[in-house]
């Protein structure tokens, strides 16, 4: 008679790909609005991903940045360095959509942007 071995399942959550830790240099404003938006999907990261998803696919439609989004903080226009961990796909968005916004703290600007609306047209 043979003895079947047990193997265990992991039961952990791993992530759906590598991340990357990736320091960008942002306004002040542009973070304490994404932080803000970050418990709706969960993580900064995630955030950031889903923003970078929806300007790459608003190609034809680009978004003007709002600059109510800085009322109420003061030093807003202040860059600051933050890290973020994101997936590679997300980087590489980043930096494809920083040719159509004049710098990447300019798509940083649109992705705070795109996530306060409510409705996206």
């Amino acid at each position: 008679m043979q003895t079947r071995k047990i193997v265990s399942i992991p039961t952990t959550r791993t992530a759906e790909a590598p991340t990357v830790a990736k320091r960008y240099k942002v306004p002040l404003y542009v973070d304490v609005r994404i932080r803000a938006n970050a418990p709706s999907y969960g993580s900064l990261g995630r955030t950031i991903q889903v923003g970078a998803e929806l300007l790459t696919r608003l190609h034809n439609h680009p978004i003007p940045l709002d600059a109510g989004l800085k009322r109420g903080i003061p030093g807003a226009d202040e860059k600051i360095g933050m890290t973020y961990k994101l997936v590679p796909r997300t980087i590489d968005q980043i930096y494809v959509l920083s040719e159509r916004y004049e710098t990447i703290g300019q798509v940083f600007e649109a992705i705070a942007t795109i996530l306060e609306r409510k409705y996206i047209f």
